[in-house]
């Protein structure tokens, strides 16, 4: 689904790569460095931004094993018309159909 994302802003958003900006949320319990290995290769990005999560609280995680790679999130910068853009779309998706 994030490749798919990256994609759109892309080809349908005119989005150019350098406005993207890519953090990590992983618990500091979690293999970061694999991690980030595996996002930089699967979203072919050079830079990600690492975010620790810290609990004050013991919690049981479920996330955990190799395959727990945190949480991706990807941030457009400048992105108050691009925000405008999509409300439109979808405003117009729903007048079209009815959608409520």
């Amino acid at each position: 689904m994030v490749k798919i994302f990256i994609l759109w802003l892309d080809r349908i958003c005119h989005i150019p790569s350098g406005s993207l900006r890519v953090e990590l949320y992983i618990h500091k319990s979690g293999n970061i460095n694999g991690a980030l290995r595996y996002w930089k290769s699967t979203l072919g990005v050079n830079d990600i931004a690492v975010r620790i999560k810290n609990h004050n609280v013991k919690t049981v995680r479920k996330t955990i094993g190799d395959t727990y790679r945190g949480l991706i999130r990807i941030n457009v910068l400048r992105s108050t018309d691009l925000n405008r853009k999509i409300v439109g779309w979808v405003n117009g998706v729903i007048d079209y159909w009815g959608v409520v």
